[in-house]
């Protein structure tokens, strides 16, 4: 586990037990949207693919997408559902297309 400081709030938890600490932890999954409580959707592109022109899609059918801004870094989306996503992925998946390759799409939803 990445820490940042001695007072972190799962060190506290763990010390009042797992209960406390998966408590917490599923408060927070809810807040955010995360599983169990929705998707976390990872999208990789294919090499040379251009990620500006993907979120910028993505953004118009008021999709955000999370990126770190490093070039080969997937980019992540939370959705209750991938009904919007899959329409707005759908051109990307053509078979004219197939040279370039097709974007790796993961669903997590546990």
């Amino acid at each position: 586990m990445q820490i940042r400081g001695s007072g972190n709030s799962w060190r506290s938890a763990l010390r009042l037990g797992w209960g406390h600490f998966w408590r917490g932890e599923l408060r927070e999954r809810e807040l955010l949207g995360l599983p169990p409580y929705g998707l976390l959707v990872q999208i990789d592109l294919p090499k040379n693919e251009d990620k500006k022109a993907l979120i910028d899609s993505l953004e118009k059918e008021s999709i955000m997408a999370m990126d770190s801004g490093e070039e080969s870094s997937s980019l992540w989306i939370t959705a209750k559902s991938t009904e919007k996503l899959k329409t707005t992925l759908a051109a990307r998946f053509g078979i004219s297309r197939s040279r370039a390759g097709f974007p790796v799409v993961t669903v997590w939803a546990e």
